[in-house]
């Protein structure tokens, strides 16, 4: 069982047992402040008929140019079994592509040389004592999933974690205490091991290094420099959609509450929710980052080192790979704590991304926010695509 599987689990059944009222529900969330623009294209007809065919609750998508939503849409409800239709300003969870995010801050720190991609887990955690195999175990290999670290904690700590009174900080210093006492599982970048764990190691580093909070550096570094306004941690509160668990055609909505996603111990590797136009501002700079555009942000050569793919055509973060179906070279990830799914691709010669998420997770939930790329993709690629645009060497596609 995945470790996104059992926090499902635990949520379902403080649902059923009605223990959802031990918990605080999130605290309702202000209007948003970064609204779809009028101008913007509706996508409705487009996504409804692949929301009724997926089976899901609700389906929401983007095609974003210059940091700003040119075309949204979202169809289906907050609830599969209510009536309050979804829209376009809801927040939706991003679950992994928070990656992405995580990766950009400590870009900008590395920038500053407050840290560096070669600085070690053993030297800038060292007062947690880990096993001494992690003192060559570097920053870089963190944010591409080379460590040796395993994908996540063992099933107790998620629970441990998921109840826990401790602040984000601490309680990620304590999980990661116990995991660095064990040596790496493989021997560091040999092999591509996809790890939540990596991603709260490398922020750990920057809360050491900088003394400040994994949320904190998130809205200095990243969030406020790029405009984006309306976000949060963990599911997302009212009055936005409800997650689901279980499969479309006997889906059950989870209240808004703690339980409701991976603990925040490992927010840097998928926590983070959005409404649609604040994540496109993200992506619209990681665009125009890999075009040579966005040098006052970070200098070209931090983009490059961003989106530079290393084993399994994993960059950090991102997956830089040409999708068979898009014929581009293109950053693509997805994310999902199995109550939410949600999607990027952006294609930097086309200078566009498209955004998906749904509020369920499982294969029939995956399916409907793909078919929502790449329709979208096909759609808008006449207007899209620059005249001198080629595709490239097919290449496998990101997981």
């Amino acid at each position: 069982m995945s470790c996104h599987r059992l926090i499902a689990l635990i949520a379902l059944g403080a649902l059923a047992c009605g223990d959802t009222a031990r918990f605080d529900l999130q605290p309702e969330d202000p209007p948003p402040t970064l609204l779809a623009p009028a101008s913007a294209a509706d996508l409705a007809s487009l996504l409804e008929p692949l929301r009724e065919e997926h089976g899901v609750p609700a389906l929401a998508a983007a095609v974003v140019r210059d940091s700003e939503l040119i075309a949204v849409g979202a169809v289906g409800f907050d609830r599969f079994d209510g009536d309050t239709p979804a829209t376009v300003d809801e927040r939706w969870h991003i679950g992994s592509n928070t990656k992405a995010m995580t990766a950009t801050m400590i870009a900008r720190l590395v920038q500053r040389g407050v840290l560096s991609w070669d600085d070690t887990v053993g030297a800038a955690l060292a007062d947690l004592e880990p096993d001494s195999a992690w003192s060559a175990v570097t920053l870089e290999q963190l944010l591409t999933h080379t460590s040796g670290l395993p994908a996540n904690p063992g099933k107790l700590w998620m629970v441990r974690l998921v109840f826990s009174s401790q602040e984000p900080t601490q309680a990620r210093r304590t999980m990661l205490e116990a995991v660095l006492a064990e040596p790496p599982v493989h021997e560091p970048g040999t092999t591509y091991l996809y790890s939540n764990l990596g991603f709260a190691t490398a922020a750990a580093m920057a809360e050491a290094a900088t003394g400040a909070s994994y949320a904190e550096l998130m809205q200095q570094e990243v969030f406020e420099p790029l405009g984006v306004l309306d976000y949060g941690f963990g599911p997302p509160p009212p009055p936005s959609p409800l997650g689901h668990v279980g499969k479309p055609g006997n889906l059950t909505p989870v209240e808004s509450v703690p339980v409701a996603d991976n603990p925040r111990a490992l927010e840097p590797a998928g926590t983070l929710h959005f409404t649609l136009a604040s994540w496109a501002r993200f992506v619209g700079a990681h665009v125009d980052g890999a075009r040579g555009e966005r040098s006052d942000y970070l200098p070209d050569a931090l983009w490059a080192e961003l989106h530079r793919p290393r084993l399994e055509d994993y960059a950090m973060g991102w997956g830089s790979v040409t999708p068979e179906w898009l014929g581009e070279p293109a950053l693509t990830h997805s994310g999902s704590n199995s109550m939410w799914y949600a999607r990027v691709v952006a294609v930097p010669g086309w200078d566009a991304a498209f955004l998906a998420a749904t509020n369920c997770g499982g294969d029939a939930c995956k399916a409907a926010v793909k078919a929502s790329i790449e329709t979208l993709a096909d759609a808008w690629k006449d207007q899209l695509v620059p005249p001198e645009s080629s595709a490239a060497a097919v290449e496998p596609e990101a997981p």
